[in-house]
């Protein structure tokens, strides 16, 4: 019989929000400078494929995006069009002016959708519940997109495409949500997990491989993230739910007449009597 001499690895979730969210797996022995550089650059390129995301679907909408000098002429222009455009046009003209309106085939489209939800599925939370992502995962969902792009778009995007530009300088992009992988923190519990000690050495943790703990990466300077709420997100909408619920039954007890009570049965005075004379129960009758 075979062993398995595979090492338990201990998981960080590392959160943003309740749907954004990834798991991380290390060892306990890890020093904290490594983990916080390994989840900072997965956190990266989770921030490049959503954008490449959105651009994939605004691409795919209303095809590659207009030279730069003639955005604001197309904004400008805006609803001065003629009222007798074709359906067809009207329905793939970017509102915003930056993309040219002649989105890809149907076919091509169809491929590149597939491609977008596929990174979808990976981005999402249930992927965390699954198990944790890689770099290697995250770079092959892009690859994806961008390769069925290229099949729509045999000749290539023109190099001011914001799809180009992140395929070759994504930094030129200016992206808020990504983190500097020197400067970034890594948090767990409300307490900064400084990169100079090794997660052993962090007292909650130990050296227990089956630890999974929540952690939240912050820029350099900004503080402590804020708390976690004692419930989701999901269970607050359900007992919510329920004690309003229950306020609306006790309010309409409330407002019944305090004396409805009196046709009771059991609030009627002769009651006892009817019993021992065979008329306890609900007698009906009509005159002959």
């Amino acid at each position: 019989e075979k062993k398995n001499f595979l090492k338990t690895k201990m998981k960080i979730k590392v959160k943003k929000t309740e749907s954004d969210v990834f798991l991380y797996e290390t060892t306990c022995d890890t020093l904290i400078d490594r983990v916080v550089r390994d989840v900072v650059e997965v956190w990266n390129k989770r921030v490049i494929l959503k954008y490449m995301m959105d651009q994939a679907e605004q691409l795919n909408k209303f095809g590659i995006a207009q030279v730069p000098e003639k955005i604001n002429l197309n904004q400008k222009k805006g609803d001065d069009d003629d009222d007798d455009e074709e359906e067809e046009e009207e329905e793939t003209k970017d509102p915003t002016g930056r993309r040219i309106g002649n989105p890809p085939t149907k076919d091509n489209q169809e491929k590149i959708a597939k491609t977008i939800e596929a990174a979808k599925t990976l981005l999402s939370p249930e992927q965390a519940r699954k198990g944790p992502t890689s770099v290697d995962m995250v770079k092959e969902a892009q690859e994806n997109i961008y390769g069925s792009i290229k099949i729509a778009y045999p000749m290539g995007l023109p190099p001011y495409d914001p799809i180009e530009v992140l395929m070759a300088e994504p930094e030129k992009l200016g992206l808020q949500e990504m983190h500097d992988a020197e400067s970034a923190t890594l948090w767990f519990a409300g307490k900064q997990l400084y990169r100079d000690k090794h997660l052993s050495d962090v007292k909650s943790i130990g050296k227990n491989e089956k630890t999974t703990i929540i952690a939240k990466l912050q820029k350099a300077g900004s503080g402590a993230p804020a708390r976690e709420p004692a419930v989701d997100a999901e269970l607050q909408k359900k007992l919510m739910a329920y004690y309003y619920k229950k306020q609306e039954e006790t309010k309409k007890l409330l407002d019944d007449d305090d004396d409805n009570f009196v046709n009771s049965s059991w609030a009627n005075p002769k009651a006892l009597k009817s019993h021992f004379q065979g008329m306890g129960g609900n007698v009906s009758w009509r005159p002959g």
